[in-house]
């Protein structure tokens, strides 16, 4: 019997914006490899589905809002560490926002979710 792959493929999307994540399993050991993989996937698609959000945010952003650029951002889970990039912005009353930890309710240096 010659040896397969499964690929598997997962669609992150928010608004417009959306991002694919693909994995390919050998089908000899499957099982082991799934156990494996599963912890990384879990961390891969909480990124990429803060990646979307966070573009998303980006992109409905006050113009009288300057940006200041990004920052990385980790918060623990579950899963492990989750690392991000996010934008910080400057409103029109000189105060310092972070939209995406903002929408995900997140304190500053806190970093269990």
């Amino acid at each position: 019997m010659t040896e397969q792959a499964v690929e598997i493929i997962i669609q992150v999307k928010c608004g417009d914006v959306s991002k694919e994540i693909t994995e390919e399993l050998s089908t000899v050991d499957m099982l082991s490899q799934m156990q494996k993989i599963t912890r990384g996937l879990e961390q891969m698609m909480t990124t990429t589905a803060l990646e979307v959000v966070e573009a998303s945010l980006h992109s409905q952003v006050p113009k009288s809002w300057k940006n200041l650029g990004t920052a990385k951002r980790v918060v623990l889970s579950e899963s492990g560490p989750i690392g991000f990039r996010r934008h910080i912005y400057e409103d029109q009353d000189k105060q310092r926002r972070k939209p995406l930890d903002e929408f995900l309710n997140i304190e500053p240096y806190e970093r269990n979710s």
